[in-house]
């Protein structure tokens, strides 16, 4: 008797540990909405913008995964795009979404080097990772993203 009562004993303890040193991620969900470098204003009549911004929603991780850095958020949502807000009617318009590029190097503003020029009617943009392709076809895990960041590293400059 005393030997199946040490061993539900020592279930329930390995049970309750496991529980309270999972890994989780938080019930609620954080927005942030940021705005890269670089917007820049119609030179010709100034009510327009062009901007990159990134969008994403995510729970914080929680319990032994917070430990010690803060851990790997959950991502439900990442999206960056170029838009374009009309400074009158306070009316903003999606040019380009760059989901892509996304899954390759994430959609922090910090991940992303980009530059724009807005000469009415067009709007030029160059959009590259901090690092190079060459350096995130060789973090990629499968061939697949590997053969992706190899292909836009090949046609970075030129007109695709």
């Amino acid at each position: 008797m005393k030997y199946l009562t040490t061993k539900i004993f020592g279930f329930v303890c390995l049970l309750t540990m496991t529980l309270c040193l999972s890994s989780c991620s938080a019930s609620y969900v954080h927005l942030s909405y940021d705005a890269h470098h670089g917007a820049v204003r119609n030179a010709e009549n100034g009510n327009e913008i062009a901007f990159i911004a990134s969008t994403s929603a995510y729970r914080p991780a929680t319990g032994i995964a917070r430990f010690p850095d803060g851990g790997q958020p959950e991502y439900l949502f990442q999206k960056v795009s170029l838009y374009l807000l009309d400074a009158k009617t306070h009316h903003i318009t999606e040019l380009i979404d760059f989901s892509d590029l996304v899954a390759l190097i994430g959609a922090s503003k910090t991940n992303w080097k980009s530059k724009l020029i807005y000469q009415e009617p067009f709007v030029f943009y160059h959009v590259s990772p901090i690092t190079s392709w060459a350096l995130h076809a060789k973090w990629k895990k499968n061939s697949i993203s590997s053969e992706q960041a190899q292909q836009l590293q090949n046609n970075e400059g030129k007109n695709v």
